[in-house]
């Protein structure tokens, strides 16, 4: 049963966190939560956002679960041209006016995406971590790029770029605080409000 099968979402319940895949190598559609699917789209999902996951061509292992039955895990979202996908930061440098991406559907390359990709209220900066959804194209050296890259998971966050106190220099740091506050990469280290 460690061979991956590949299938295409039938349905997602946003709500309830799970869904079926059917696949023309099984007999049946095959059960999958929102704990089987990559960390950034699972935490994305749970906050009521991210894709729309019915239609979209996945990978996954076949796994029994405490009773016996099978169901889908580590399920990946297939990658494609022109598809909308989820990534976390890896890095952007807002001087410079790029960054990358990581993308568990394309197996550790990196994603490079430029500033005029990103809404305007994060084009100066951009947290590493965060969740952003993302409009897959590959340049002609075959690498993969990012384009309408929009945060996501942020919850209350503003486009806090435009507001009177955040301009004169000091933009950087009052976002990175907002984003502490509301949710974003925590003192303690965690996700969450309560930093864990």
């Amino acid at each position: 049963m460690a061979n991956r099968h590949t299938g295409a979402i039938k349905s997602y319940g946003l709500h309830k966190g799970y869904g079926f895949i059917t696949s023309e190598e099984l007999p049946e559609d095959v059960f999958f939560s929102r704990r089987s699917l990559p960390r950034e789209l699972a935490e994305v999902l749970q906050e009521g956002g991210g894709l729309h996951l019915p239609g979209k061509q996945v990978t996954f292992q076949l796994m029994e679960n405490d009773t016996g039955k099978l169901q889908a895990g580590q399920v990946l979202v297939m990658a494609g041209e022109g598809d909308e996908m989820i990534g976390r930061v890896k890095s952007y440098n807002g001087q410079k006016g790029f960054g990358f991406l990581q993308c568990p559907s394309l197996q550790g390359q990196d994603v490079f995406f430029s500033r005029r990709d990103l809404p305007m209220a994060f084009q100066d900066w951009f947290p590493q971590n965060a969740p952003a959804k993302f409009r897959l194209v590959y340049a002609p050296d075959g690498k993969p790029q990012a384009k309408e890259v929009t945060p996501q998971g942020m919850g209350m966050m503003q486009p806090m770029a435009a507001l009177p106190w955040v301009k004169g220099g000091g933009g950087a740091h009052h976002m990175a605080l907002a984003y502490e506050a509301w949710g974003g990469k925590g003192r303690n280290g965690g996700w969450g409000g309560g930093g864990g």
